[in-house]
């Protein structure tokens, strides 16, 4: 009667772990991404706190600080980037067919309109594009919303949390330590790398836009340093403004070898920070790649985090389990 009972304890149990993952599953790249984010702002938020000496106050400052950090570079980028496109349309349209000296009086009718149907195409994608997008936006908002209530509720109650993660988990108290400390390395492991990459990014992005003599090269490394650090934007949509705007001004394979370069020099920012953080954190480099390549294609952007997050912890929990396995046949 005592297992019957146990064994409907566990089944229902079971049941209940389910259905609660079938509710937060559509939530859970942003609850991940809040945890992680509020395990890098916890630092500045006590801080903050420190001077503030209000809570809640104190986690709505880093929180604001935080979004306006996001937005800013994302709406001078979208800017930058219609413009750039209106501009490159308009340069289609009013393109002198008849002065390239490759194009001949047969030719030119042909090529002219052919670059009057490719803007009408351009200008089209562009309108499909936005009218795709808006929509997403207004169902991504809600995991917005739950991003920034995680991310409150993790500054608010981190360490509380921790503890009843300690009691609730049911392995020896050093198992635990390890667990979180493991947990605490590879998340400093994976800010580090996404910070050093930033950095990376920013630096060589500016100076390649300076020699290319692109305007304004050092504020759009600024803002590439800025949007390499969060993995669901990325710095793309700078280079692409910086190619178009080359194109624009008619260096066509200048603008070409631009977006070479970046998935050249993104490539190799990638490598050098994975490479720094096994270093510094004793992580193994084949971990780190083959985490971030798996959590990209399962998780998406944030997989970049999640991915060598969960291969850890895996190969902790393998560790744990080898050792008690150990000490069993050695006490037989």
């Amino acid at each position: 009667m005592i297992k019957e009972k146990e064994l409907f304890s566990l089944a229902f149990l079971l049941i209940i772990l389910y259905l609660s993952f079938l509710l937060f599953k559509p939530f859970l790249s942003s609850l991940i991404f809040a945890m992680i984010i509020s395990y890098s702002l916890y630092p500045i938020y006590k801080k903050v706190n420190s001077k503030v000496k209000n809570e809640n106050l104190s986690i709505i400052l880093v929180l604001f600080v935080g979004i306006l950090l996001v937005l800013g570079p994302i709406a001078l980028i979208t800017y930058s980037l219609i413009d750039d496109i209106s501009n490159f349309i308009w340069f289609l349209r009013n393109l002198d067919i008849n002065s390239m000296p490759f194009i001949t009086p047969e030719l030119a009718p042909i090529v002219n309109n052919y670059m009057i149907k490719l803007s009408e195409s351009i200008g089209l994608n562009l309108l499909n594009l936005i009218s795709r997008i808006i929509p997403e936006i207004t169902n991504r908002l809600f995991n917005v919303l739950v991003f920034l209530f995680a991310v409150y509720m993790f500054l608010k109650n981190g360490p509380d949390l921790i503890k009843k993660f300690k009691v609730t988990i049911p392995i020896e108290k050093t198992q635990k330590e390890a667990l979180i400390n493991e947990f605490s390395s590879v998340t400093k492991g994976m800010i580090y790398s996404m910070l050093i990459s930033s950095i990376l990014s920013g630096l060589i992005g500016g100076l390649i836009f300076y020699l290319f003599g692109i305007p304004n090269a050092f504020l759009w490394g600024f803002l590439m340093m800025i949007l390499s650090f969060i993995p669901i934007i990325g710095n793309f949509p700078v280079w692409l403004g910086g190619a178009i705007h080359l194109i624009i001004f008619g260096d066509y394979l200048i603008g070409a070898l631009l977006l070479v370069l970046y998935m050249v020099t993104n490539q190799l920012e990638n490598m050098l920070a994975m490479k720094a953080v096994g270093n510094k954190f004793q992580i193994n480099f084949f971990l780190i790649f083959i985490g971030i390549v798996s959590g990209l294609k399962v998780f998406g952007p944030i997989g970049i985090i999640v991915g060598p997050l969960i291969l850890t912890i895996l190969i902790t929990l393998i560790r744990f389990y080898t050792k008690d396995y150990k000490e069993e046949i050695n006490l037989e």
